[in-house]
């Protein structure tokens, strides 16, 4: 039985991690905690120009209840550009609310130091969609 298909009563509080969101097959999850929504968001977007070349960056967040100031941890490596690839990871910035309880976070930094490079990034994530409705 999926997750997903589960009446929200029986679904277990928990924390996902990122290595376990293939199991379930999806790209964004939610959970009820406590009345508190645990969510996490997608992202994708280009590092900037260095050596002639960029890189596009996508993935998924951590999972982390709704609340006012959380944050989440994101990791991954970049697309293949000129033969090869980065690694990168971090922390967001806090959450910014947009439309309610809707949000974004900041995503700020830089990528591993590769064939005598890095590249820099700052972008945001996603809106989080609420899945459950």
């Amino acid at each position: 039985m999926s997750l997903l298909s589960l009446p929200r009563e029986h679904i277990v509080p928990a924390t996902i991690t990122s290595d376990q969101l293939p199991e379930y097959g999806v790209s964004e999850l939610l959970l009820w905690k406590e009345g508190v929504k645990i969510h996490n968001h997608r992202y994708s977007f280009l590092t900037r120009r260095a050596r002639g070349h960029r890189h596009r960056m996508c993935g998924t967040t951590s999972c982390q209840p709704n609340i006012r100031g959380h944050r989440h941890r994101y990791f991954g490596s970049t697309s293949v550009s000129v033969n090869h690839i980065h690694f990168y990871g971090g922390v967001t910035g806090p959450a910014v609310y947009v439309q309610g309880r809707r949000h974004y976070h900041r995503m700020i930094g830089s990528t591993t130091f590769n064939l005598g490079h890095s590249h820099s990034y700052q972008a945001r994530t996603r809106l989080a969609r609420d899945l459950c409705r």
